[in-house]
């Protein structure tokens, strides 16, 4: 029959989606948000790091915090953004999500992870086919990224297109 199979590539596109984004936790956690000039032998990476540990432990006022700070840094801004952005999405600020992420498109920088963010944005606000759309090019310009492959298939299930959803 061809619905078993579905069903599983189903679950195991859903298995990989929850495996690719347990979060990893860097340090302790009980630092303080790094600053972005590496003032006190802190690079602006290992902040990096840390606003992720903040972003995954649920503090998002001071992961968002973090962010910014960060966010002024030439060297990591585009990283920055994109971790402010997950903060914006888990705190239900879609509208400065997508402020944040036109704001780095304008500045010519897009890829796998920014059109993905671009596409939960897209699907948080109901524009489904936007969503299909920008998960398609995450997909596209890296395969390997789970959270992008589960989110077109999850909407284009949602929106009735179950074949297409199967193939992703």
């Amino acid at each position: 029959m061809r619905t078993q199979p579905a069903l599983s590539a189903l679950c195991r596109a859903t298995l990989a989606a929850v495996l690719c984004t347990t979060p990893i936790v860097y340090g302790s956690g009980t630092s303080n948000p790094v600053t972005s000039n590496g003032i006190n032998g802190i690079l602006p990476t290992d902040g990096l790091r840390e606003a992720r540990n903040l972003l995954m432990e649920g503090y998002y006022d001071r992961a968002i915090e973090a962010y910014l700070e960060l966010n002024r840094n030439d060297a990591v801004r585009f990283d920055a953004a994109l971790g402010l952005v997950e903060c914006y999405l888990q705190t239900g600020q879609y509208d400065k999500a997508r402020n944040t992420l036109d704001t780095e498109a304008i500045a010519g920088k897009r890829s796998a992870r920014w059109h993905m963010l671009l596409a939960e944005v897209a699907r948080k606000t109901g524009a489904y086919d936007e969503t299909i759309e920008h998960a398609r090019q995450a997909v596209k310009r890296d395969r390997q990224l789970c959270r992008a492959r589960w989110l077109l298939g999850e909407t284009l299930e949602y929106v009735g297109r179950r074949e297409e959803a199967i193939e992703v």
